[in-house]
């Protein structure tokens, strides 16, 4: 005598699979035509099998890089081998960077390094954190001992001065479990005090003027012009007497026919 499953009106996991592709099929040759049974055979095929394509959290099961090669994605999610922590950060500020027209809200940049360095830490072992007084920061970074540093400055010549940070401070963490907290007291800098204190005025002195020795002005042998220097006297000997001479075949300065000494004489020379 076998067993036998009741008679139910609900609709069995077959009859479900069945309904859902006759409606499928049904949709997609009313909007697709023709072309509606195709797609939603294919769309059925890629559903029963979409176990080859995601896993149990929807990510991708498969992937390849640039050159077409498979990756391991489980090794791409694996967890790091360091354990790791979290550094809360807070400066606050003091009464010698109050003096020095620092508020609440003021931009400051924490600066985290890694003394003991290991793999899957922080790159290069140095981590710039922007931040703003009186704000807690936390940074996750791996376990190990770690300088801490914090410079701030007004925020309205953040980018106007060379070097905007009027206080800072230091400190040494070690970090070994899940969280540590850590107040940062911001105080004045000293080359800040420096800056602040007032400059006693200088007596202003009579600028001397140098005045650039007279020049001689020469005139020209073969013409009436006038020049003033060896460099100009060679410049018009170039752009003035430099033509040769249509009778004689030479230049002005070496023509000695009737027609250069006609030439001089009408241009006021000998």
């Amino acid at each position: 005598m076998t067993d036998q499953q009741p008679i139910s009106w609900r609709p069995t996991s077959r009859e479900w699979t069945e309904g859902t592709t006759m409606a499928v099929q049904l949709v997609s040759t009313l909007v697709l035509g023709p072309w509606g049974p195709p797609v939603a055979f294919l769309a059925q095929y890629l559903f029963t099998r979409r176990e080859l394509l995601f896993d149990s959290y929807g990510g991708p099961a498969q992937a390849v890089n640039a050159s077409g090669q498979a990756v391991s994605l489980p090794a791409l999610r694996a967890t790091p081998t360091t354990r790791q922590g979290v550094l809360s950060l807070n400066a606050s500020l003091t009464d010698s960077a109050r003096r020095q027209g620092l508020r609440t809200g003021d931009p400051v940049g924490l600066v985290v390094t890694n003394h003991t360095p290991a793999a899957g830490g922080i790159p290069g072992g140095r981590l710039v954190v922007p931040a703003r007084i009186g704000e807690r920061v936390d940074v996750t970074v791996p376990h190990g001992t770690y300088s801490l540093g914090a410079f701030a400055g007004q925020r309205a010549v953040l980018f106007a001065r060379p070097d905007p940070f009027t206080a800072g401070t230091g400190h040494t963490a070690v970090l070994g479990g899940r969280r540590l907290e850590l107040g940062l007291p911001l105080a004045a800098r000293p080359a800040a005090l420096q800056l602040a204190r007032p400059i006693a005025p200088v007596a202003a002195t009579r600028p001397v003027v140098h005045r650039p020795a007279a020049v001689r002005v020469t005139h020209c042998h073969l013409c009436s012009a006038t020049y003033s220097g060896y460099e100009a006297q060679q410049a018009h000997i170039r752009n003035a007497h430099s033509r040769e001479c249509w009778a004689c075949g030479y230049t002005e300065l070496h023509c000695d026919c009737l027609v250069g000494s006609l030439r001089r004489y009408w241009n006021g020379g000998t």
